[in-house]
């Protein structure tokens, strides 16, 4: 069903980030429209890091989140590759000089041009 909307969400983790891709209702001018034809259900991004209390948990909150402009209209599999590249952008892009907008506005570009 290549026209369905993913439900749930997916994940991808090494030993210090999380990323989880979602829809959350987003589409190109806020809230998706489905009665808009040219809008699209977009997935949300939330990246997460160890816990600064316990690194072997993650920290409850999303230390980033974005909408992406990537198609919520995939199968889990197709999210779950989003994801595993998403996340090697996210460790790629990290760095302590980096504000986290930064880090995952670059990560999400990388991946929406197909350079990750």
């Amino acid at each position: 069903m290549k026209n369905a909307i993913m439900t749930g969400f997916v994940s991808a983790s090494n030993t210090s980030y999380k990323v989880e891709l979602s829809f959350a209702g987003e589409g190109y001018n806020g809230d998706f429209d489905k009665r808009d034809p040219d809008d699209e259900p977009l997935l949300r991004l939330d990246v997460y890091e160890k816990a600064e209390y316990d690194k072997r948990c993650w920290s409850m909150e999303p230390v980033e989140s974005a909408c992406t402009e990537l198609s919520a209209k995939v199968s889990k599999k197709e999210a779950s590759k989003l994801a595993d590249k998403l996340l090697l952008a996210v460790t790629k892009y990290a760095s302590p000089n980096r504000r986290w907008d930064d880090i995952v506005s670059s990560a999400i570009v990388a991946v929406e041009s197909g350079k990750i």
